[in-house]
């Protein structure tokens, strides 16, 4: 069994609605938009169909990932934002991983709408600058 199984039209495709098998249940997801895509996958914002929680699922492609660091680092990553509980920092929800056979694994985190810290910082920097 695949880690995504795809139940509508195929990957990224906006209302397409998807599960992810993760370590703490099995998330029923439905794709709402992209919000950024990268060397290795994408984050996109999804719904979670039972709860209508609004996530973050960064989906990463690990045939992309090739050198023997990068995949460590993103194993401790995941380790990382599991443990780390603090009202300012996004909160780790679950992910998908089946370290050495996963063509692809899937972090869900919280979703804070209004931008990324880089875009909040400038533009507090800009408006400072007025």
């Amino acid at each position: 069994m695949s880690i995504v199984d795809q139940v509508d039209a195929g990957p990224g495709v906006h209302g397409t609605a998807f599960t992810v098998t993760g370590e703490v249940k099995v998330w029923k997801l439905r794709r709402v938009k992209v919000l950024g895509k990268g060397s290795y996958g994408i984050a996109t914002l999804v719904e979670d169909l039972e709860t209508k929680e609004l996530l973050v699922a960064k989906e990463v492609n690990m045939q992309c990932v090739k050198r023997p660091e990068e995949i460590e680092n993103l194993y401790k990553e995941i380790r990382i934002l599991k443990t780390v509980k603090h009202p300012n920092i996004v909160e780790f929800k679950d992910c998908s991983l089946a370290e050495g056979q996963a063509q692809l694994i899937t972090i869900l985190m919280e979703y804070c709408d209004g931008g990324d810290l880089s875009q909040k910082i400038s533009n507090h920097a800009a408006a400072q600058q007025r």
